[in-house]
Formats: C-alpha cells, structure tokens, sequence
C-alpha cells in the first residue's frame, strides 16, 4: 500500500451488507473519529472526522454480524480510494449545510478490547468467528 490510515472510531449507523453477482461480500459502514482539543483562545473544540468504509469478503461478513451503531472499531490499516489526491469527499447535506467525509477500503481491523462480548480480541484475520 502507497498510504495506510490507521485510527479509532465509532458506527455512525449499523454497517449494510451486499453480495456480488460473483458471491463475495460487501459491507460499507461509517465511522467517525473525534479529536477534542483547546483552540488559541481557549475554547473546547470537538473535531469529528467521518470514514465511509468498505470491507470486503468474510471480513465483511464478521463486521456486518458483530458491529452495530455506536460500537467502536479498531482500523488498524485501511487505503483512501475515490479521491484525488487523498481530499475528503465534499457534499450538501439534506439541510443545506457542508460536510466532508474520507472514503478508504478496510484491509486489517480490530476490535476494540473486549467490543466483541466475550471480553476476547478478535481481528479481521481470524479464521473462525468469535461467538457473543
């Protein structure tokens, strides 16, 4: 990979899941990061950067059955796709306000400690499927 992001968020909405005409799994999901800090003037920012992700597979599959809205993620390595240059992608919302959000293709996550309901780590590389 020329670029890898690495980061730790949360479910905007439960992740959707498709098939391929070939059969391969395909789940997109958003998750936003939050980076609260004090500005120059002292004042409390909460900066909330949006992912829209696709995962691909049986990696796909597990997340689609163990995450839901809300739930945190561990994107240990995704690539930015669909942009040039690595820019967000920049639209209208429904209310008439900007938003931005980065688009990236997942190729290794984990879940956060515990996130899985069993108090085990389990990652997008196991083989076997980590029950509740």
């Amino acid at each position: 990979m020329s670029h890898v992001l690495s980061f730790v968020g949360n479910f905007g909405g439960d992740p959707v899941m498709r098939y391929l005409p070939s059969g391969t799994a395909v789940v997109n999901g958003s998750v936003a990061t939050n980076n609260k800090y004090k500005n120059a003037e002292g004042e409390e920012v909460n900066e909330v950067i949006w992912f829209r992700l696709t995962w691909w597979g049986k990696s796909g599959e597990v997340v689609n059955t163990y995450f839901k809205k809300g739930q945190p993620i561990y994107i240990v390595a995704a690539r930015l796709k669909g942009t040039e240059e690595g820019q967000p992608k920049v639209y209208q919302r429904d209310d008439g306000t900007w938003a931005s959000s980065f688009e990236a293709t997942v190729e290794k996550w984990e879940f956060i400690s515990g996130a899985n309901g069993n108090g085990q780590n389990a990652t997008s590389e196991d083989k076997e499927v980590i029950p509740f």
